[in-house]
């Protein structure tokens, strides 16, 4: 069985390294690929493709049967970061491109949760005027309560 990666030791490669301001969203990292490892992923299957554990019975898996990661030697080999196909690039500009995507999804979540962190405080403000409003229904209650005593009092 021949294995080929798409990188081999010794290439030249590029992550994207993420920045921390909208002046400086972030570059593409030149790296050394220094190890590089297959891993195989694939799963037993009966026939037809499907997976069974027990009675239950299972969708097929559809990962690849073998995963490449690689590590580079401006980061460790062997103790430092694990880079896998999604997260490494032939070119400056693919990893740019990425990284510019990834960036974006991101941004959109924090979005995504700060509308949902806005809407949560206006529940939370209504909800909080709704309660005041029955506490002023109520003093204005007792109040008038007070009154009318009063009022029985004097006769």
């Amino acid at each position: 069985m021949k294995l080929e990666t798409k990188f081999s030791c010794g290439d030249t490669v590029y992550v994207f390294s993420a920045g921390c301001t909208k002046e400086n969203p972030g570059f593409a990292r030149q790296m050394t690929i220094g190890r590089v490892q297959i891993s195989h992923t694939g799963r037993l299957t009966a026939s037809g493709g499907v997976l069974y554990r027990g009675n239950k019975v299972f969708e097929p898996d559809l990962r690849p049967e073998f995963e490449e990661s690689y590590m580079c030697v401006e980061t460790g080999i062997g103790t430092g970061s694990i880079w896998t196909l999604e997260n490494i690039f032939r070119t400056a500009e693919e990893a740019l491109a990425s990284g510019a995507e990834r960036m974006e999804a991101i941004r959109q979540g924090w979005i995504k949760q700060e509308r949902g962190q806005r809407q949560d405080l206006i529940r939370r403000e209504e909800s909080v005027r709704r309660e005041l409003a029955k506490i002023e229904k109520a003093k204005a209650e007792v109040l008038a309560e007070e009154n009318d005593s009063s009022a029985l009092q004097i006769l």
